[in-house]
């Protein structure tokens, strides 16, 4: 756990830095809510990642369950933001907004499938049931 948390950390402070550096040198104008993505997307990202953790170490039969109970979650969270920041902001959902966070959306994703299938291969020790997982 301890592994994870440090990797959303540089990975949450390379794209903050990404940002900033983007909106510094860039014509394109950076949306002024982008913040919010980098706290709200680790914050997801951990809660969905201790999810999973409790799923592999309760029982085989639950694995399932609390895989799909997390990954449905964190869909409904990214959801709820995304209604609450166009209700919530002046100006909206901008174009600029969506791409940010679709840019943030790949990246954590990437990150959790990749610890998610070096876990599962941790536990099965065969690539047999990591690609059954994957499908």
């Amino acid at each position: 756990m301890q592994r994870y948390i440090i990797g959303l950390v540089i990975i949450t402070a390379i794209l903050t830095a990404s940002i900033i550096i983007a909106d510094q040198y860039m014509l394109q104008e950076i949306p002024e809510n982008w913040w919010m993505l980098s706290l709200f997307f680790p914050v997801i990202s951990l809660i969905s990642h201790f999810l999973h953790w409790l799923s592999v170490t309760s029982k085989k039969k639950l694995y399932t369950s609390f895989f799909i109970m997390a990954t449905g979650m964190k869909l409904l969270a990214y959801l709820a933001f995304l209604i609450i920041v166009h209700y919530a902001s002046r100006s909206g959902l901008t174009i600029e907004f969506l791409v940010v966070f679709a840019i943030f959306y790949v990246i954590y994703t990437i990150y959790d499938l990749i610890l998610l299938l070096r876990s599962m291969k941790g536990n099965n020790g065969k690539n047999k049931n990591v690609t059954d997982v994957a499908a």
